[in-house]
């Protein structure tokens, strides 16, 4: 069969006599992945890391004159708290989830993300806390907390 009954006839598409010129092309491919991956951990990381100071010292700010939020020229930078808790990794931990869980539902939760386990904790809290359980615990599992950040809006 031709390329053109194959469909190959795009322009691009090298013939199957030029492998070579595109054994070269993949390589090239290969290489610029690795030069970029090399320019970004010596450009971006130093700017995260700056951003990551910044974001500690406005938090620090914010905290201390007892503000939420502020706006600047650019925009508006707000506090925010997300809920987290992590998976038991210790076996007699996650043999105590298994108590509390059961054995079927651990399974399906033990392959499932950080989220989805967070979401599936905290509406098991926040029915406890409407049922007045203000000591609720799951077995196995630490106790949550809440992680501070900043938000940014522009604007």
């Amino acid at each position: 069969m031709s390329e053109q009954e194959w469909g190959h006839e795009e322009e691009g598409i090298i013939p199957a006599q030029e492998l070579a010129e595109f054994d070269a092309i993949v390589d090239r491919s290969f290489e610029l992945v690795n030069e970029i991956a090399e320019i970004e951990l010596k450009s971006i990381k130093p700017l995260k890391t700056e951003l990551h100071q910044l974001d500690q010292r406005i938090l620090a700010t914010l905290k201390h004159h007892n503000k939420n939020n502020y706006r600047a020229r650019l925009g508006m930078v707000s506090k925010a708290e997300k809920f987290s808790v992590k998976f038991p990794k210790n076996p007699d931990a996650k043999l105590e989830l298994i108590g509390y869980m059961g054995q079927e539902q651990y399974i399906e939760m033990s392959n499932i993300n950080y989220q989805t386990f967070n979401s599936w904790y905290k509406q098991k809290l926040d029915s406890a806390t409407e049922e007045g359980d203000l000591d609720f615990k799951v077995a196995g599992v630490e106790e949550p907390t809440y992680v501070e950040y900043l938000q940014r809006r522009k604007g």
